[in-house]
């Protein structure tokens, strides 16, 4: 009876053992996953910034009226367009 009471403390010991192991190795890689996590996330928010800051938007009345412009011009700046060549041929020139 002796004898099984010291394998049985021998297994408790090998089992409590095992299960220390077993949680400091699933705390290490928790922990590893939430940094992995973290860097993914800012990764992510970096990127959707970029994309944020590069997309201009336009309306479609921009697209439209740019369209008809024939150089690219909207009919605002082609009004400023004119004004300013107004204002150049008006002024007289000195050389």
């Amino acid at each position: 009876m002796f004898m099984f009471g010291l394998a049985r403390q021998s297994t408790v010991r090998q089992l409590d053992e095992r299960l220390s192991t077993a949680e400091k190795a699933l705390r290490e890689i928790q922990i590893e996953w939430i940094n992995t996590y973290d860097k993914l996330r800012a990764a992510m928010l970096r990127i959707v910034k970029r994309q944020e800051r590069d997309v201009v938007p336009q309306s479609e009345e921009q697209e439209t009226e740019a369209a008809a412009g024939g150089n690219g011009l909207t009919a605002r700046q082609l009004e400023v367009q004119r004004n300013v060549m107004m204002r150049r041929n008006r002024l007289p020139r000195e050389v």
